[in-house]
């Protein structure tokens, strides 16, 4: 299983072209964000972005497609994705600590540097 997360310290955050991308895989609605604060509206390209998309599924296969796709290009400025492999059985949520972001799998912290 494959699994993204920031490598960089804040929150995740897609950049517009990879935001796009995700839609073109997903629909907002299956998402599971609310469409409220803290997501940006692009006038120009007429999409609306969310800011922290902490709540997304990191194991989501078009999250993860695109991250591969875009690579670098796949994180809003001050984002840096990094994709972890684990096996397919593990237990495994993403935690922060003072900004970082770190898998938890079981009882061992996988930092993401």
């Amino acid at each position: 299983m494959k699994v993204v997360i920031n490598d960089d310290c804040g929150y995740l955050s897609l950049s517009l072209e990879a935001f796009a991308r995700y839609c073109e895989l997903k629909t907002l609605q299956s998402i599971g964000l609310p469409v409220t604060d803290g997501w940006a509206v692009d006038f120009e390209h007429g999409l609306a972005r969310p800011v922290n998309l902490e709540a997304l599924d990191r194991s989501d296969p078009a999250l993860i497609g695109v991250a591969e796709e875009l690579g670098q290009k796949a994180g809003a400025q001050g984002t840096e994705l990094r994709i972890i492999e684990l096996p397919e059985d593990a237990k495994w949520h993403v935690r922060t600590v003072c900004g970082f972001e770190f898998l938890q799998l079981s009882d061992a912290l996988i930092p993401a540097r």
